[in-house]
């Protein structure tokens, strides 16, 4: 048996042809069959059945090799043993070996939580390697003008492919007025892994110390404290 080519390269998601040639040494008909071990089953596409051949005749099979796009293709070197089964003498065997080079590939999903605030608060963002090699990721909260402050702006993790993590950023507001209205301002928690980002975007909400409508409300009473101390100021001085 004679395989090629023996060793191959791939990226997860692509498939890749190898070419089986089988020789009949025997002085028999005889069939045979293909077994591929070291790979996931999965992975490989073998002829559905068994072949046969004349004493001295030859037959070229294919296999085909096409590891999945997610993070069980772990890049890197992968061996596997082909099998060829004799029909007539299943104890005689003929065995070739070879290796399948995965290519390593980036992708990553994000979220966080929550995405709005008031005040201050904690943002949970979440990170799931959907690669197939451990990755390290780079996380960093900014809002461009200064105005919300991001604790710890700049994080990194590691994830091994398949898995997730979390990373908490503390946000807050660089300036809290004492009175007004609420203002919304918005940031971005950007994720990157090498040449590939995504970012997320949050909103924190300042409420001034006191409300805006606060203040005329004070007024009002105010004037009327004032309005009834003038009332009893005024009756008192009557009867006087």
């Amino acid at each position: 048996v004679v395989i090629h080519p023996t060793n191959i390269e791939l990226s997860p998601g692509q498939s890749s042809e190898i070419q089986v040639e089988l020789l009949n040494h025997s002085g028999i008909v005889d069939h045979f069959t293909l077994k591929l071990e070291g790979l996931p089953p999965s992975w490989v596409m073998l002829p559905e059945s068994s072949v046969k051949l004349m004493p001295g005749a030859q037959s070229s099979l294919p296999i085909t090799i096409q590891p999945p796009k997610n993070s069980s293709a772990r890049s890197g070197q992968h061996r596997y043993r082909l099998l060829v089964v004799s029909q007539s003498s299943p104890s005689e065997q003929a065995a070739v070996s070879g290796t399948v080079q995965i290519r390593p590939f980036t992708q990553f999903a994000i979220d966080m939580r929550p995405k709005q605030l008031t005040n201050n608060g904690l943002c949970r963002v979440l990170v799931r390697n959907d690669g197939n090699f451990d990755a390290t990721f780079s996380l960093s909260g900014d809002d461009g003008a200064n105005v919300v402050q991001v604790e710890q702006q700049t994080q990194q993790i590691t994830i091994p492919a398949g898995g997730k993590n979390t990373v908490d950023f503390q946000v807050s507001s660089a300036e809290r007025p004492f009175t007004g209205n609420p203002r919304t301002h918005p940031f971005t928690i950007q994720v990157s892994s090498g040449p590939e980002s995504q970012t997320l975007q949050g909103q924190l909400t300042t409420k001034p110390i006191l409300p805006g409508w606060l203040i005329p409300v004070f007024g009002i009473l105010i004037v009327i404290l004032c309005v009834s101390l003038a009332v009893v100021y005024a009756t008192y001085s009557g009867r006087g």
